[in-house]
């Protein structure tokens, strides 16, 4: 859930929300956002907090109309890079996600971390009631040397869950820094987009 962003969206929207998040201090600042947002108590919002996962499997099946998730972009933001030394630390941002076990960024291996995505998709489909869509937002990133196409292998997870993918929005970021990758040995192109890929329950 994080700060509670798509809670306020939801609210905003006049749509009742069910939050889950992980890390106790975030979950602190996302109801006092809540709050302030919620003030008439006309909504209802139910905050978890625990593994996304578990908190799932509780939820009764086709209880929900909508879902809407931006996951972990694997372990990336742990990158000690120019790039994250430049726009994170100096600002005295986060680095990492947090340490839980169950935090998916903590998962070391790529294959691995689709194929947990996988279970939580699953969960995605028995939730949401019939004809009913879900979105996950996410960005392509380079590991290394590869550019892995996470929209791509998110909207294949999708298809194996059940979902009929209804298609691919493309979020431009031109606020973001321009960087000099590769130059002048290689094209090593810059990441200025995110994507929202869209799933339907059939």
């Amino acid at each position: 859930m994080g700060s509670g962003s798509s809670a306020i969206a939801s609210i905003s929207e006049g749509r009742n929300f069910i939050g889950i998040e992980l890390y106790p201090e975030w979950k602190t600042i996302a109801e006092q956002r809540i709050k302030n947002a919620n003030k008439a108590n006309r909504l209802r919002c139910d905050l978890h907090l625990g593994d996304s996962l578990s908190v799932m499997r509780k939820i009764e099946d086709q209880s929900v109309d909508f879902i809407v998730t931006s996951p972990p972009y694997w372990g990336i933001l742990g990158k000690k890079d120019h790039k994250a030394n430049g726009e994170r630390v100096a600002r005295g941002l986060a680095t990492d996600y947090g340490n839980k076990k169950s935090d998916l960024s903590c998962i070391e291996s790529y294959a691995d971390f689709i194929c947990v995505m996988r279970e939580h998709f699953v969960e995605y489909y028995r939730l949401l009631d019939k004809k009913k869509y879900a979105a996950v937002i996410v960005s392509d990133f380079r590991h290394g040397q590869e550019y892995h196409m996470f929209h791509s292998d998110i909207a294949d997870v999708l298809r194996r869950s059940g979902f009929i993918i209804q298609g691919l929005i493309a979020l431009i970021q031109d606020n973001k820094k321009l960087y000099p990758y590769g130059y002048p040995t290689a094209y090593v192109p810059n990441i200025s987009n995110q994507f929202i890929v869209i799933g339907r329950k059939l």
